[in-house]
C-alpha cells in the first residue's frame, strides 16, 4: 500500500513506448506488477508472454485469476467460448465486467485496447463518478470513444493509466500483458473511497461559516462518526468576537498510561461564507475521518486526538481557543500535529507536507520517509501554526497549488480528486502507525527540544499586509501580541488613535528572536519596528543579518540604512534612536504602473524573445482561443510585489477616448515566477486569466458604449439589451457601487468576496466560476448568477472551447465544411481589401451618408464578415473622436453576395429630428451644461443640438461639469437628450436632496470664511485655506478601497464630512468659488501614474490652476500649487488645450483671453 501510494502521488507509471524485450523477460517497469502477479497466483502462461497482446479472453482471464478464481455456477452465456476462457468468460459476464460482442458471440481472441482495458477495471471498480482534469496534455484525446471517456479519466485520476510518452494516450492502441497488469495491480491497489464520497457529500451539503446551521450540522455528523467508529468525543464551544457560535469536535483514542504521549491529528470543518467548502476543508476532514477509521484498532501506547476545528477561516480562531485551553502538562505531552487541508482540488497537483517556516522538523522528516514523493514547502495558513505557536511540532498536508476554485460557489465535492485526499491520509496513517507502535521509542523530547521556545519567523517570501486590521495581522501569523503602547492625535475635529503590540519574531533568517512592535493606526497595520537590542542583538549582527538577504543597501546616509525589496513589498531601514537600535519595516510598492515588459499584440500574436515572459503568454494562449485574443491589443508583465493585484485589464484610450474593441491584458512578474525565476502556484494564474478575460468579454463595445457615461463601469453606459445590462438588472441594480455591506448580511449572493466589491468584478470572477465548476445545484443567489451565464448559449459553447483548452473536457474534432460563397450580382462596388472597405466606410461616416452596397467575393472570411465590419467601424470611431456622431452601425451579409451596411447618426449632425420634435435649443458648450443644472430634476431632458460641428466626446465631458457627482448627465445615445442618473446608491430625489444640502454647506462655509472687503485672489485663498486645513484625505482608497464610502469621492464628502480624495477636493473648491461668482472648472489628468482631479478658475481675469488635495495641510509652509500656471504643475499631466477649451466654452469673456496653459 504504502508502495501504490508514493507512486499515486507523483502521477502514474509512465509506460515506454517501446516493448522490445525478449518475450519471457518483463520489462524493468513493470517488475513490482511481476511480483503482485505471483502472489496473486496469475498463471505462469500469462505471466511468460510480457508483450503478447492482451486479446478479450486474456483479459477476462487476467480479472479472474486476480479475484482468487471465484467458483462459477452456470454455462457461459455466449456461443464462441468454450474451454480456456469458459470461467472466466462466464465469471467476468455475470461481474458486468465484460459484455458480449453482438449475436451471442463474445469475440475472444479480438485484441484489446488501452481504452477498453479502461472500460472493464472501471466496470470492476463499479462506475465511480470522475472529474474532468488533465486532458490537455494527451494531443489525442480527442479520439478517445464516448463511450470510454468516463472510465478513462477514472484510470488517469486513480493512478491506474497514464500515457504512452509524454503527451499521447493512445486509446486505440492494443495493451500487452504487462501493461495489463500493470494497470490491474494498481486498481486492484487502490484504497476504498466510497465513504470517503459519502462523507464529502455530507459535510458539502450546505455552507459552514461559524454560526451558521451548516457548521452545527457539520458537528453533530462529526460527533456521529467518531462515535460510531467508538472513539470518545467531545464538543468544545467557542464564541467569537461578533457572537457566532461554534464548536470543535475532539475525539479521542486512548492509550494505557495517563502519562501517554499525546498525537493529533486534525483539520477545520468550517467555510468561507462563500462556498461549500469542499477542497477547503470538506477534503480534510474527510482525510480525518479517513485515518480516525484506520487507526481504531490499531495498538497504541500514544494517546491520539483527531480534532476538527471550527472558525479557522477569520484566523485560526477554533484551534486558537484549542490551544489556549491547554494545560502545561497536556502541552508537555504534546508531541506533534498532522493537519489536513486542502486535497485533492480541481487544478492542484499532488501533496505537499508544509511546516511554519519551510524548515523540516521530525513529523515532516517521518511523513516523508513514508512517502519520498512528498515535497516540503511552508504554509502558515492553517491551524498547524496554533499547535505549533503552542509548542507543538506541527505540519500541514496540502494540496500544491490553491486550485481553481478555491473559496468559491463552485467548490463542491465532485471536483475532488479522492484518490488524493485517501493517499495523504494512507500516508499520515502510516505515520501514526509507527508513532503509536509500544515498540516505537517515545518522541517527547525530540519534540519538547523541537517545539519549546518556537517563534514565528519572518521569511523573506512573507508577505506583510500593511493597512489590514489587527484581527487580520493576528491571524495571519498565529499569535496575539502584548499592548505595549498607546496614545493619540487629534486636529480640527478628527482623532487618530495610535496602538503599538508586541510580537516575538525571527527575521532575516537570523536564530535569536527579536522584540518586534506592530504599529496600528486607527485599527490598522502602519508600520513595524523591531528592537534587535533588546534581546542581545547588535546592529553590526543585524546589519549582516540583512545584506545576507537583500545585498548591499540601496541608501546610506544620515545615519540610515536602507534596503527595498520590491518582489515582496517590504523597505527595510536600519538606524538608531535614544533607546538603540531599531531597524523598521515598511510598505513599498511601485504600484501598477511598474511596468517591467510590454508587448504589442495583433491577431492575437505577440512576438515575445524572453522565455519567461514568452511561457506567460503561451500559458495565456494555450487556454484562451485565438478568436478570443482578437481584442487584445496590449500584454504586459508589471509588478507592484507579490501577493497585491495579480492582474488588471483595460481598455486602451486614446487621449480621453476610451476604445473598447481593444484592450491591455497586464499579469504581475512576481506573483507568477519567485524572485529566483521559479514558478509559483499556476493554478491561481488560470483562475486569473480567465477573470482578466471576462473583464474584456463583458466590457467591450457589445456590453458597453463609454461614450454615455463616465466610465466602462458605469451602468449608464451599459448596453440596452447586453449580456451585462440584463446580468445587472437581474442582480446589482439595487446595490450601488458596491457590494461589500451587502455581502457581510448576505455572502451567499456572491461567487467570491472579491466579487462583492464591485459589479465589474462580480460579474468577471462569476464568469471564471462559470467556466471552471458545474452545474451549480443549489438554490443560492450566487448559483443563480451561474445559471444566468448557462442559460446563454453562447455562453455555454465559449466554456466548452476554454475547458477543452484547460484538459477539463474533451475535444472535439469537427471538419471545416464551410460552403463557397454564391456570386454577387454586378452593379455595386467592389472592395479588394478590408482597408479598402475601412476607407469607404470612414468617407461615408465623414459625409453622415449611408454607404452604397459592397461587392465582397473578394474577401476572406465570409462567415465572420459582418463581425470584422462591426470592428472596423469601431476602429474608425477610435482613431477619430469626431466621428462620433455615428452612433451605430450594422451589417449584413446578403444571399446575393452582396454586404450591405446601415449607419445610425445622431440627428443634429443630418439635421433629420423626428418629426414634431420638441426640445430645448443647445447652440454652445455653454448652453449644455445651463440646459443641464436647470433639468437636474427630469430622467430626461429633450434637446435640439443647433451647431452640426460640436463634437459628442466634448459635449459628455462638459457634462461632467454638473450634478456634483450624485447625478451623471451625457447624452442619449441618439443624441436627442441629456440623460440624468443618479450615483453613489441614491435615488434621484435623494440625489437632488444631497446636491441642495451641498449648496447650503458652501453657502455657510462661504459666509463664515470671506469678508466683504477681500478681492478675488483673497477670497481664493481663503476658501483654498478653509479646504486644505478641514478636509482630511481618505486613505482608505488606498488601503482598502471597498470600505471607503462613494461620498468621499464628492464634494459632501469634504464639506460635510472633512474626509475625501481628490475629486472630493476639488468639486468642493469649485463649489466654493461659484459662491464668490469665480468661474472654475475641474480638470482629470494623472499625478504621476495615479488618476487625479484639480481646479482651473478664472481670478481676476486669469485663468489659474488649484490643487487643494497636494496642498492639504501645507497652509502653514506655504502652498505650492494654489494659483498657478500649468507649466508650475509638476508631476500633473492632463490634456491642457481641452481644459482651456472647456473653461473658455462654459465661460465665454468678450476679450476670449486665453488661458496660460
Amino acid at each position: 500500500m504504502k508502495r501504490l501510494f508514493a507512486l499515486l502521488l507523483c502521477g502514474a507509471l509512465m509506460v515506454p513506448p517501446g516493448l522490445a524485450a525478449p518475450a519471457a523477460d518483463w520489462p524493468q517497469w513493470a517488475e513490482d506488477a511481476l511480483s503482485w502477479g505471483r502472489e496473486a497466483s496469475i498463471s505462469r502462461d500469462l505471466l511468460a508472454v510480457p508483450e503478447k497482446t492482451v486479446t478479450r479472453g486474456m483479459a477476462a482471464q487476467l480479472l479472474y485469476e486476480a479475484a482468487g478464481r471465484p467458483a462459477v455456477s452456470g454455462a457461459c452465456p455466449f456461443s464462441d467460448v468454450s474451454g480456456e476462457y469458459s470461467s472466466a468468460v462466464t465469471w467476468a459476464a455475470a461481474e458486468g465486467c465484460l459484455s458480449g460482442a453482438g449475436d451471442g458471440t463474445f469475440a475472444p481472441d479480438l485484441p484489446v485496447t488501452r481504452q477498453e482495458f479502461a472500460v472493464i477495471l472501471w466496470r470492476q471498480a463499479g462506475s465511480p463518478d470522475t472529474a474532468a482534469q488533465g486532458l490537455s496534455q494527451f494531443r489525442d484525446a480527442g479520439s478517445v470513444a464516448e463511450w470510454a471517456r468516463e472510465p478513462v479519466l477514472w484510470c488517469l485520476q486513480a493512478g491506474v493509466m497514464s500515457g504512452r510518452g509524454a503527451d499521447q494516450m493512445a486509446p486505440t492502441g492494443t495493451i500487452t500483458t504487462a501493461e495489463a497488469l500493470v494497470m490491474l495491480e494498481q486498481a486492484h491497489s487502490l484504497p476504498d473511497v466510497d465513504q470517503l464520497r459519502t462523507d464529502l457529500e455530507a459535510l458539502t451539503a450546505a455552507h459552514r461559516p461559524v454560526g451558521s446551521q451548516g457548521e452545527a450540522d457539520a458537528v453533530q455528523y462529526l460527533k456521529e462518526r467518531f462515535g460510531e467508529m467508538g472513539y470518545t468525543v467531545t464538543l468544545q464551544p467557542y464564541t467569537d468576537s461578533q457572537g457566532r457560535s461554534g464548536h470543535n469536535v475532539v475525539a479521542v483514542k486512548e492509550a494505557s498510561s495517563p502519562d501517554a504521549d499525546i498525537l493529533i491529528l486534525s483539520a477545520h470543518h468550517d467555510s468561507v461564507p462563500t462556498a461549500y467548502g469542499a477542497s477547503d476543508n470538506a477534503s480534510g476532514v474527510a482525510a480525518l475521518l479517513y485515518a480516525a477509521q484506520a487507526l481504531k484498532d490499531v495498538p497504541t501506547d500514544t494517546q491520539v486526538r483527531f480534532i476538527s476545528f471550527t472558525d479557522e477561516e477569520n484566523g485560526k480562531n477554533g484551534s486558537r481557543a484549542y490551544t489556549a485551553s491547554l494545560t502545561e502538562e497536556e502541552k508537555d505531552r504534546m508531541i506533534g500535529d498532522i493537519q489536513f487541508d486542502m486535497l485533492g482540488g480541481l487544478g492542484s497537483d499532488d501533496t505537499l507536507v508544509c511546516t511554519m517556516d519551510g524548515e523540516a522538523n521530525w513529523v515532516s522528516d517521518l511523513l516523508q520517509e513514508k512517502d519520498p514523493s512528498l515535497e516540503r514547502g511552508a504554509e502558515t495558513a492553517s491551524d498547524h501554526a496554533s499547535l505549533q505557536l503552542a509548542g507543538v511540532p506541527s505540519v500541514l498536508l496540502m494540496q500544491n497549488g490553491e486550485g481553481y476554485l478555491y473559496h468559491t460557489a463552485a467548490d463542491t465535492a465532485d471536483q475532488l480528486n479522492l484518490y488524493a485526499i485517501a493517499s495523504a491520509a494512507e500516508t499520515a496513517v502510516e505515520a501514526a502507525e509507527e508513532i503509536c507502535s509500544p515498540n516505537t521509542d517515545s518522541y517527547r523530547g525530540l519534540a519538547r527540544a523541537q517545539g519549546e521556545g518556537y517563534t514565528y519567523r519572518q521569511t523573506r517570501q512573507n508577505v506583510i499586509y500593511f493597512s489590514s486590521s489587527r484581527s487580520d495581522t493576528e491571524a495571519y501569523i498565529g499569535a496575539a501580541g502584548e499592548l505595549a503602547d498607546s496614545w493619540e492625535i487629534s486636529g480640527d475635529g478628527w482623532t487618530d488613535t495610535y496602538e503599538t503590540y508586541r510580537y516575538s519574531m525571527r527575521w532575516f533568517d537570523g536564530e535569536a528572536p527579536m522584540n518586534t512592535y506592530y504599529q496600528y493606526r486607527n485599527g490598522f497595520l502602519e508600520r513595524i519596528i523591531i528592537r534587535p537590542e533588546e534581546t542581545g542583538c547588535t546592529s553590526e549582527e543585524v546589519r549582516g543579518l540583512i545584506q545576507a538577504m537583500y545585498g548591499a543597501p540601496e541608501r546610506e546616509e544620515d545615519g540610515q540604512i536602507s534596503w527595498a525589496d520590491p518582489v515582496y513589498s517590504k523597505y527595510i531601514t536600519l538606524s538608531s534612536d535614544e533607546e538603540g537600535c531599531l531597524v523598521s519595516v515598511g510598505n513599498y510598492s511601485l504600484g501598477i504602473t511598474n511596468v517591467l515588459a510590454s508587448y504589442p499584440v495583433s491577431g492575437g500574436q505577440a512576438s515575445i524573445s524572453d522565455l519567461e515572459d514568452r511561457a506567460v503568454w503561451d500559458f495565456l494562449c494555450s487556454i484562451l482561443p485565438l478568436e478570443a485574443r482578437q481584442k487584445i491589443a496590449e500584454f504586459n508583465l508589471f509588478t507592484d510585489g507579490a501577493s497585491n493585484i495579480l492582474a488588471y485589464t483595460s481598455p486602451v484610450k486614446e487621449g480621453d477616448v476610451t476604445d473598447n474593441t481593444r484592450f491591455s491584458i497586464s499579469i504581475d512578474y512576481y506573483d507568477v515566477y519567485d524572485e529566483n525565476g521559479e514558478k509559483r502556484d499556476w493554478s491561481k494564474l488560470t483562475y486569473t486569466i480567465l477573470h482578466e478575460y471576462g473583464h474584456v468579454l463583458l466590457e467591450d463595445e457589445t456590453q458597453i458604449d463609454p461614450s454615455r457615461g463616465a466610465g466602462t463601469h458605469d451602468p449608464a453606459t451599459f448596453v440596452e439589451g447586453s449580456f451585462r445590462k440584463n446580468f445587472y438588472d437581474t442582480f446589482w441594480s439595487g446595490l450601488g457601487d458596491t457590494g461589500v455591506g451587502d455581502y457581510e448580511a448576505n455572502p451567499t449572493r456572491y461567487v467570491s468576496r472579491y466579487g462583492a466589491n464591485y459589479f465589474h468584478e462580480d460579474i468577471a470572477d462569476t464568469f471564471a466560476v462559470f467556466v471552471l465548476g458545474d452545474v451549480p445545484q443549489g438554490d443560492t443567489v450566487a448559483e443563480e448568477k451561474l445559471r444566468f451565464f448557462w442559460a446563454d448559449p453562447d455562453m455555454t459553447t465559449l466554456r466548452s472551447a476554454l475547458r477543452q483548452n484547460l484538459g477539463l473536457d474533451w475535444p472535439e474534432e469537427t471538419p471545416s465544411t464551410a460552403p463557397a460563397p454564391e456570386q454577387p450580382e454586378t452593379g455595386a462596388p467592389a472592395v479588394a481589401s478590408l482597408e479598402e472597405l475601412r476607407e469607404e466606410l470612414t468617407r461615408a461616416i465623414a459625409a453622415a451618408e449611408q454607404p452604397p452596397a459592397f461587392d465582397v467575393s473578394a474577401l476572406d472570411g465570409q462567415e465572420e464578415l459582418p463581425l470584422t465590419v462591426k470592428n472596423l467601424y469601431y476602429g474608425i470611431l477610435s482613431d477619430n473622436r469626431t466621428y462620433s456622431y455615428a452612433y451605430d452601425l450594422s451589417a449584413q451579409l446578403g444571399a446575393d453576395g452582396l454586404l450591405r451596411c446601415t449607419i445610425s447618426y445622431m440627428p443634429y449632425r443630418t439635421g433629420d429630428y423626428p418629426e414634431g420634435f420638441q426640445g430645448a435649443e443647445v447652440g454652445s458648450l455653454a448652453d449644455l451644461v445651463q440646459t443641464a443644472r436647470e433639468g437636474l430634476s427630469q430622467e430626461s431632458i429633450p434637446v435640439r443640438i443647433t451647431d452640426p460641428g460640436l463634437v459628442v466626446d466634448d459635449m459628455n465631458r462638459a457634462l461632467q461639469q454638473v450634478g456634483g457627482s450624485y447625478l451623471l448627465c451625457q447624452l442619449s445615445r441618439d443624441g436627442t437628450a441629456v440623460t440624468v442618473t443618479p450615483q453613489g446608491g441614491l435615488t434621484h430625489q435623494q440625489a437632488l436632496e444631497r446636491l441642495a444640502e451641498l449648496d447650503a454647506l458652501a453657502e455657510q462655509i462661504y459666509g463664515e470664511t470671506v469678508t466683504p472687503e477681500m478681492g478675488q485672489l483673497e477670497q481664493a485663498e481663503a476658501l483654498y485655506t478653509y479646504l486644505t486645513e478641514h478636509v482630511r484625505y481618505d486613505f482608505r482608497y488606498y488601503g482598502e478601497p471597498g470600505e471607503m464610502p462613494y461620498d468621499s469621492t464628492t464634494a459632501y464628502g469634504a464639506l460635510h464630512d472633512s474626509l475625501a480624495i481628490c475629486g472630493g477636493y476639488a468639486q468642493a473648491f469649485q463649489l466654493l468659488l461659484e459662491q464668490a461668482g469665480i468661474p472654475c472648472v475641474t480638470v482629470s489628468g494623472k499625478l504621476g501614474a495615479e488618476n487625479h482631479m484639480w481646479d482651473l478658475a478664472r481670478i481676476d481675469g486669469q485663468w489659474l490652476y488649484f490643487d487643494p488635495t497636494s496642498d492639504r495641510g501645507r497652509a502653514a509652509y506655504g502652498f505650492q500649487c494654489f494659483g498657478v500656471e500649468a507649466g508650475s504643475l509638476e508631476g500633473h499631466t492632463w490634456d491642457q488645450a481641452w481644459a482651456a477649451a472647456l473653461a473658455e466654452g462654459l465661460f465665454p469673456t468678450r476679450e476670449q483671453a486665453e488661458p496660460s496653459m
